[in-house]
């Protein structure tokens, strides 16, 4: 099994090679089946930083989240996930929804110096979105409440500059 995946990779970090085209997000899904039959399948996600450096994106979301490259430039880079709250369909959040932003910074080597997690929207920690506006063409904003710890914030993803600003105050009752 590890042989297979690792045998996988290569080919998926020679075919980006190839392209030349950084960074970039690899999906792959291994089923382990036994006489015709799937017994189960695990999904991988990586973040290609260059032929050579990869992020895995399994610490990023879970198995069925779904990462999208919004921005880039030479030392960050933006994606968005989406995922489900649960992977079983039972219990609270059980048809929820988690969104949000992840930001990369790189060195001038591709090497990831940091990476900070923004949620938006969570049905597990109570957060909403409450407006989004589009700002200019390359800014997005959202206003969420954390019904949790009563905050409102402000996230602004400015997709020109490949930054997050977020703004946080109480909630007034």
């Amino acid at each position: 099994m590890k042989k297979t995946l690792i045998i996988l990779f290569l080919f998926i970090c020679i075919q980006n090679y190839a392209q030349d085209k950084y960074p970039s997000i690899i999906n792959f899904d291994v089923k382990n089946d036994k006489n015709d039959t799937v017994l189960a399948s695990t999904s991988y996600h990586f973040l290609m930083l260059s032929p050579h450096k990869a992020v895995d994106l399994k610490n990023y979301g879970n198995e069925k989240c779904e990462f999208q490259i919004l921005a880039s430039n030479a030392n960050k880079i933006l994606l968005e996930f989406n995922q489900p709250s649960k992977l079983i369909s039972e219990g609270r959040c059980a048809s929820g929804e988690e969104k949000g932003y992840i930001y990369f910074e790189l060195d001038d080597k591709a090497n990831l110096i940091k990476s900070k997690p923004y949620i938006i929207e969570s049905c597990l920690w109570s957060i909403e979105i409450i407006d989004t506006k589009k700002e200019e063409s390359k800014k997005i904003k959202y206003v969420s409440e954390n019904f949790q710890t009563l905050k409102t914030f402000t996230t602004i993803i400015d997709l020109e500059n490949v930054t997050i600003l977020r703004k946080e105050k109480s909630i007034k009752n």
